[in-house]
């Protein structure tokens, strides 16, 4: 028997079984292929054999093999390498957002803010104004409605809003009761009916409730606008809507953001299209910028997200205390970082000490304003006032500069009576939009943790090719139907290979020709 050799055995590098070539027999030479898992018994020794003369320095890839197979930590490293394997997969400088573009916008109405962005679903493609809340997982919009936002309220953002129809989609699809991101399977009287849902928010007397369904959402990417993404998520066909979901707070829908299976960044991230990481970033101007994929900078300060131990859950983070000044309030709590709300909330202890040292420094007379939700309110004609700077400092010593914790109130005509500290007493901890305000947050959910940088918005653009994926304000395109101009809708349009798919493409041909040419010249040479 001819001594076995390797072949390719750079694979061994690769989380790809290594490949060995043994040619049995004697007056017929035959080819065998051998397949062995990289952390195998045989792998390992053949490495130690290969390596004999490099110990020393290499002792410790030797020394990271697992001595017995099937044991706990064998099957630890087999799931790392399929991490970095996914990883290895996936360009780490492509990002997605919204075919309609990465911009989004603060809409709201007195003390409400939140951002938007338009979204499009089904076939044909229907656009939708969603709020983006990362304190909840489900993308709903309005459908089938029995009880949803009034046209008066849906008319305060100024735009046209629509309505989804399962039914008018070729692409839409129920989910069943059988199906495993079905939550709500035990009140189904058979397994093949719809799938119900029914979500209450921390607002007071919000929720919405309907059924699931599935269907496409069409997605750009950074790297390539001219090539659309689809991809399949399941969202809720929301008929029936209560509380602020009535009047002005996301009347056409809001998209879930959170740590939960449904949510969208999960779904993109498992079905290998971005790395499971995304960021927001807020502006002064109250514009601002999503992408999915995005990882941050690497010079950007970070916290680890925290297990939620409580009712809320979401993106939680620990914070260990709050600057006001010169003033140092040591308080550390659990906090949730949440773009649905448009104010931070503190509770009592922290709040009260808070806003104790913000009187102490502002130095400006305090009054009683009715019909706003602070308390703590200044005399200010122009808003030129010293305020003093507020911070928050999360785990592991990241500093968070708040840019403006300060809101201007206007009188009837128009003119500023008082400027008021929007930070409201409440038994839940929030850090809402308005402290995020000159950050770019990136929610990474692979190393769980909140990394934050201070940006301009508008620098983001770069990333972005030279096509319309941002703009001051939401796109207005062409309706290839019947040549229109209709605002928040953009065409689907057919995924084409990318330049990286056709060289991927190439490549699998080139590997492989050229591996069936060594079989064949060695079977050629032992004959």
């Amino acid at each position: 028997m001819i001594a076995t050799m390797p072949l390719l055995g750079a694979l061994l590098a690769t989380a790809l079984p290594t490949l060995w070539l043994e040619v049995m027999g004697e007056t017929k030479p035959t080819l065998q292929l051998k397949l062995f898992n990289k952390f195998s018994k045989e792998s390992q020794k053949f490495v130690k054999e290969r390596r004999n003369d490099n110990l020393t320095s290499d002792s410790s890839n030797i020394d990271s093999l697992p001595s017995t197979w099937g044991t706990p930590r064998f099957h630890e490293m087999l799931h790392r390498q399929d991490q970095r394997r996914l990883g290895a997969t996936l360009h780490s400088d492509s990002t997605l957002f919204f075919s309609s573009g990465n911009f989004t916008m603060n809409y709201g109405e007195d003390y409400g803010w939140l951002h938007y962005a338009v979204i499009n679903i089904g076939t044909p493609n229907v656009s939708f104004l969603v709020a983006l809340d990362t304190g909840s997982n489900l993308l709903w919009v309005p459908c089938e409605c029995r009880q949803c936002a009034s046209n008066s309220a849906r008319q305060q953002l100024d735009i046209p809003l629509n309505m989804y129809n399962p039914a008018a989609s070729n692409t839409s699809q129920h989910i069943s009761c059988s199906n495993s991101i079905c939550e709500s399977s035990e009140v189904c009287k058979d397994e093949n009916d719809n799938c119900i849902y029914n979500v209450r928010y921390i607002s007071a007397n919000t929720r919405t409730s309907g059924v699931l369904v599935e269907d496409i959402i069409y997605l750009s990417s950074s790297n390539d606008q001219n090539t659309s993404v689809k991809a399949r998520i399941v969202f809720g066909c929301g008929q029936v809507q209560s509380g602020n979901f009535l009047s002005s707070g996301a009347p056409d829908g809001l998209l879930g953001l959170g740590l939960g299976a449904i949510s969208l960044p999960n779904t993109l991230a498992k079905a290998g299209l971005v790395r499971d990481s995304f960021s927001m970033c807020f502006e002064s101007d109250g514009s601002g910028r999503i992408f999915f994929g995005d990882k941050g900078l690497a010079s950007q300060n970070t916290t680890p997200f925290l297990h939620s131990s409580g009712t809320h859950a979401g993106y939680i983070v620990g914070l260990e205390s709050m600057a006001v000044g010169s003033s140092n309030v040591q308080h550390q709590i659990d906090i949730v970082i949440d773009t649905g709300t448009s104010f931070t909330y503190l509770p009592r202890g922290l709040y009260s000490a808070v806003t104790t040292e913000f009187d102490k420094h502002i130095g400006q007379k305090r009054i009683n304003i009715s019909d706003v939700p602070w308390n703590f309110c200044y005399e200010s004609s122009d808003g030129d006032m010293q305020a003093p700077p507020v911070s928050m400092v999360f785990t592991g010593g990241g500093n968070f500069s708040v840019y403006n914790p300060l809101i201007g109130i206007y009188g009837a005509k128009g003119v500023m009576e008082a400027i008021c500290l929007t930070i409201i007493e409440s038994d839940v901890a929030i850090v809402g939009q308005n402290f995020m305000t000159g950050y770019q947050l990136v929610f990474d959910r692979e190393e769980m943790k909140l990394g934050w940088s201070s940006m301009d918005c508008y620098r983001l653009d770069e990333r972005v090719d030279n096509s319309a994926a941002s703009s001051s304000a939401f796109p207005v395109v062409k309706d290839p139907s019947n040549g229109s101009s209709s605002p928040l809708e953009a065409p689907a349009v057919e995924p084409s290979h990318s330049n990286a798919q056709i060289q991927v493409l190439r490549c699998n041909l080139h590997c492989i020709l050229y591996t069936t040419f060594i079989i064949y010249f060695m079977i050629k040479w032992i004959s």
